[in-house]
């Protein structure tokens, strides 16, 4: 089918549409939407028996992952780790050994602590809980993959 002057105009329209409905969405929205964006390109959807919507990043997604949260300064409340079984992703601990639960974190802001501590703190921990479940993972011969945990994503 030709493209013809009414086409042309409707794409026009929609395209104008979209731009005037993106600049209405606040600017924590804006960020939300680009974190899922990073998700959905970046993650591995868990294992279906855990009828979860959380995706999980390689270990070196989910340290970009960690940067660019940093840049947009969105707080990591914590992580999950994550293995292979049968091609599926399942929580780590359930295929090591209950032993390894702790390679789990949370990081909660203190009463007294101000957002830009914690917001640092909740980056180092993130990293310092990554490096060392990949550590972990290379001695048993493992992957791991992590599911961070993060502020604002709340749009399903």
């Amino acid at each position: 089918m030709p493209v013809g002057k009414d086409n042309k105009l409707l794409v026009f329209g929609i395209s104008f549409l979209f731009i005037i409905l993106l600049g209405n969405i606040d600017f924590r929205m804006k960020k939300e939407l680009w974190y899922l964006g990073f998700l959905n390109q970046k993650g591995r959807a868990l294992s279906a028996g855990y009828q979860s919507e959380e995706k999980a990043l390689s270990v070196e997604d989910a340290l970009q992952a960690i940067e660019l949260l940093k840049e947009e300064k969105i707080a990591i409340y914590g992580g999950d780790i994550l293995t292979e079984a049968d091609g599926e992703l399942v929580y780590a601990h359930d295929i090591w050994g209950k032993e390894y639960h702790y390679l789990n974190w949370y990081c909660d802001k203190s009463e007294d602590e101000d957002r830009a501590d914690y917001l640092q703190r909740s980056y180092d921990k993130a990293k310092e809980g990554i490096m060392e479940a990949k550590k972990v993972a290379d001695r048993l011969g493992k992957k791991c993959y992590i599911v961070l945990v993060t502020e604002y994503i709340h749009l399903t």
